[in-house]
């Protein structure tokens, strides 16, 4: 290697230090002080020596490098990472809004099916999301393996993402290949407020995904989110549902991480929801459970649910709710219940009242 490539090698290592750091302005005293952009380590590119706005764009080419070109701004790695995806992912929004003024196609998708969109909402660029989506990103892309970028923008916590793509009007009930939607992803992981911008925004409770069958709401009892679960039951999710012999009874009372008291408070909310305990197979499920079997409260709260008859007050609130969750078409039937014309009094009774629990009760 001779003296002047030693050079340009150094150079581009120092820019890629500051585009890694995210330091435009060194970034522009480094170019300042004089490149061969014609250089052999620029590939094929342009000559574009003189030009600031695409210096700063070949800063990301210089990143990854291996490039073949048919034009600079929508380039591709040769993972199909455009220009705009490098950007999104070092979360310069500086270079990111320079890229989409020099129409750099937002929509482009790696060899993943992964958008720029789906990159900065993984990451929770709001600023950048909210930029591509301005721009034209199209919010209900997929993934080869079928994940929008609300999917991944629920699966990392991203709240504020979440209600930009919501309002950009993504379509939450998108299943992915494995028929996860982005709900079955917020009740896995426990995020409560995402759970109620996707109820609120139409996504439908009894979704099940592929192999096991499960709906967002055995999920979030399996991993003791017993108020996720409350919630999604007050919204409409289905109590009767049965995964391949799971309940949300049989996974309440194996989750050992549950107090007894909590089951049983958890249990009782079911029930009053259109949950039969007596026909399901919790009582085997008990007598495996040495902490159940030993906890004398415990028994004689069960051994009472086994032949306990409800009220006629349950009754009829379990078949107007189920009425009005035929009626919703999965979807939560809070608007429907407020809109009877029944009084108050009525209409508090069919969303159970008072009867919740406290964020201290649910298990992580």
């Amino acid at each position: 290697m001779g003296e002047k490539e030693r050079e340009e090698r150094s150079f581009t290592e120092k820019l890629k230090f500051a585009l890694n750091k995210g330091d435009v302005t060194t970034f522009k005293r480094l170019v300042k002080g004089g490149v061969d952009v014609n250089a052999k380590f620029w590939g094929k590119f342009p000559p574009i020596a003189g030009c600031m706005e695409e210096i700063l764009i070949l800063v990301l080419v210089v990143k990854q490098g291996n490039l073949e070109l048919a034009g600079l701004t929508n380039s591709s790695t040769k993972y199909k990472s455009t220009l705009l995806h490098e950007a999104v992912a070092i979360g310069n929004t500086e270079i990111v809004t320079l890229l989409l003024q020099n129409k750099a196609e937002v929509n482009a998708a790696n060899d993943d099916g992964r958008t720029p969109l789906h990159i900065a909402s993984r990451a929770g660029r709001e600023v950048i999301v909210d930029a591509l989506l301005q721009s034209g990103a199209r919010v209900n892309a997929c993934t080869v393996d079928g994940q929008t970028s609300l999917h991944v923008a629920v699966w990392q916590g991203r709240e504020n993402v979440v209600r930009f793509l919501v309002a950009a009007a993504a379509d939450v009930n998108v299943q992915d290949g494995d028929g996860w939607t982005a709900l079955y992803w917020a009740a896995k992981l426990n995020y409560l407020e995402i759970t109620k911008t996707l109820v609120e925004a139409g996504a439908k409770l009894n979704f099940t995904v592929k192999n096991r069958g499960r709906s967002a709401l055995l999920e979030a009892v399996d991993k003791g989110h017993v108020v996720l679960a409350e919630y999604l039951v007050r919204q409409g999710a289905d109590v009767q549902i049965n995964a391949q012999g799971e309940t949300v009874g049989s996974l309440l009372m194996k989750n050992i991480h549950i107090p007894p008291d909590i089951i049983m408070r958890t249990a009782d909310f079911f029930i009053d929801a259109g949950y039969v305990i007596r026909n399901d197979q919790c009582m085997s499920i008990v007598r495996k459970q040495k902490r159940l079997i030993e906890n004398s409260d415990f028994l004689q709260w069960i051994n009472a649910k086994q032949s306990e008859v409800l009220s006629l007050a349950n009754l009829c609130r379990i078949c107007i709710r189920k009425y009005l969750i035929d009626c919703s078409d999965g979807r939560r039937i809070s608007p429907l219940i407020r809109n009877l014309p029944v009084p108050k009094l009525l209409l508090d009774f069919l969303e159970f009242g008072q009867q919740s629990f406290s964020e201290s009760d649910s298990v992580t």
